[in-house]
């Protein structure tokens, strides 16, 4: 698997309202959508929740897309993590993290096309759902998606354990406008050593 298809597992999962963690739209008030808004999730959830990692999950959801996507869209992600009862910001370090990327659309370019042609995850192509620009305007559902979280190695190896709190915005870079929002708290689980068990 790929970095950037263990990025959109993550995300995915991000999304997911399972368990006892609330999850929101950021962009909708009393339930009403913002005209600017382009993408919302209706619906998703993971299992095992919390997700293990490392671990399979297997995520089922289904989200609209308002406008056809054909970028540049830049995505920002804010990721805090709840160590001695207070919310820490996680920096961005090798593109993980509370990262800011530029331009979504060359991003899933370079990631997967290949010859000109797109070269999508198999739990997004078996689905016949999309993973490069242009996005068409429709109703997507992922019915069927296993992914396999891998292990966290050196300075990321903490973070495969704790509460979280997870905000993504994407922003339509053209007209500087914000298009999109999600927020979610959430908990991964993992076997603890001594110290996470103490601190995390």
């Amino acid at each position: 698997m790929s970095y950037l298809s263990v990025v959109i597992a993550i995300c995915l999962v991000c999304v997911c309202h399972a368990g006892t963690f609330p999850f929101s739209d950021c962009m909708r008030t009393n339930n009403e959508r913002n005209s600017n808004n382009i993408v919302h999730v209706n619906a998703a959830t993971a299992s095992p929740f919390p997700v293990v990692v490392p671990g399979p999950v297997d995520i089922v959801g289904n989200l609209d897309v308002y406008k056809n996507i054909t970028g540049p869209l830049q995505m920002s992600l804010s990721v805090k993590r709840k160590v001695l009862g207070l919310w820490v910001p996680i920096p961005c370090i090798s593109n993980v993290g509370s990262c800011t990327y530029d331009d979504v659309c060359s991003l899933l370019s370079s990631s997967f096309m290949k010859d000109g042609t797109a070269n999508c995850p198999p739990q997004l192509s078996g689905e016949g759902l999309p993973c490069t620009c242009p996005i068409p305007a429709g109703h997507y559902e992922l019915r069927h998606g296993h992914f396999q979280i891998p292990e966290l190695s050196g300075v990321w190896s903490w973070l495969a354990s704790g509460d979280y709190q997870i905000r993504a915005t994407l922003t339509d870079k053209a007209r500087s406008t914000q298009v999109a929002c999600h927020s979610m708290d959430m908990s991964i689980g993992a076997p603890c050593s001594f110290f996470s068990c103490l601190f995390g």
